[in-house]
């Protein structure tokens, strides 16, 4: 199944991937990686994820970090509309 990235989250990866890099050089690779590796398991497995908060949205916890994928579901593709911190409020 195809994946989109929505641009709001395109641009979250992009501020999480920066600030890690400032701050925590040798784990950012690691923790982006895993949030792009989760993100593939969805197009084999869409419904992985918990039923999320707002309607139609499903959330994706990203094991071993403290990040949350929110997605879309779709007929033939997975929408990504934002990531999260898990301590954000949303």
């Amino acid at each position: 199944m195809k994946i989109f990235w929505s641009k709001q989250a395109i641009s979250d990866l992009a501020a999480v991937r920066d600030y890690l890099e400032a701050h925590y050089p040798i784990g950012a690779k690691i923790v982006v990686a895993r949030i792009e590796g989760a993100i593939e398991r969805l197009g084999v497995y869409p419904a992985m994820g918990r039923t999320g908060r707002r309607e139609g949205t499903r959330e994706l916890v990203v094991t071993q970090t403290p990040f949350v994928v929110v997605y879309r579901p779709h007929e033939g593709y997975i929408e990504i509309l934002s990531l999260l911190h898990g301590a954000q409020a949303w």
